[in-house]
């Protein structure tokens, strides 16, 4: 699987390999974010300017309702692969930041 190096824009429509990653137990796609969204891509489609970022299991940490759109509209999405290593990195540094927090 190629990783993305320097945070590499990547493109696919091969919308089977990625899963929408749950952060807290659930992720509801909002009907009428989705459809806002789809109505911005056929005006400009900007998802290249606001790629999708995946681990490298391909699962979607931040742009599920992009995903979603360019799934309907049957289109590309670009993303880029953040690495294990920098994952734990942010999760780490989250971590302690909010221990800070409290």
């Amino acid at each position: 699987m190629k990783t993305a190096q320097s945070y590499e824009v990547l493109k696919s429509k091969d919308y089977s390999a990625f899963k929408t990653f749950i952060y807290s137990g659930h992720f509801n796609v909002s009907e009428e974010h989705l459809d806002h969204l789809v109505k911005s891509i056929q005006e400009k489609n900007f998802l290249k300017d606001f790629p999708i970022i995946v681990n490298s299991k391909l699962e979607i940490l931040d742009g599920n309702h992009r995903y979603y759109a360019a799934k309907r509209l049957n289109i590309p999405f670009y993303y880029w692969i953040i690495s294990d290593a920098e994952l734990e990195r942010i999760n780490k540094e989250v971590q302690e930041r909010s221990n800070k927090w409290h």
